[in-house]
């Protein structure tokens, strides 16, 4: 698997539903004239609780090259910054909580994929 030597952001939404909840999370795509989406990907998961919805995306993140995601603890909308170590070895994690209002086109990207 190619490891990136770039730092990179995976933002993500836990939205409670009636008996279900969404989790989409998708990493923004640096941005060229001729992208036709403003991001590299988009997952939507429909699941039973919202525990289920943080293992998902610690399992995400675990395959992605986060070494230790057990102690992640995640609000219900964020931006999880990936910064890699200079080995490769795992990456380096901070979790920041945001809300949508900070970056605009946001909502629509996750209102399309939807």
């Amino acid at each position: 698997m190619f490891v990136s030597s770039k730092k990179h952001a995976i933002h993500y939404r836990i939205s409670p539903q009636l008996g279900s909840v969404r989790l989409t999370f998708w990493e923004m795509a640096p941005r060229k004239s001729k992208q036709m989406y403003p991001y590299l990907y988009i997952a939507n998961y429909l699941l039973k609780s919202v525990e289920e919805a943080h293992q998902l995306l610690k399992d995400h993140l675990f395959v992605n090259g986060v070494a230790t995601v057990d102690a992640l603890e995640f609000t219900q909308q964020g931006c999880i910054n990936l910064v890699p170590y200079p080995t490769w070895s795992r990456f380096n994690v901070s979790l920041e909580s945001i809300g949508l209002e900070a970056v605009p086109e946001l909502e629509a990207i996750v209102e399309r994929a939807s």
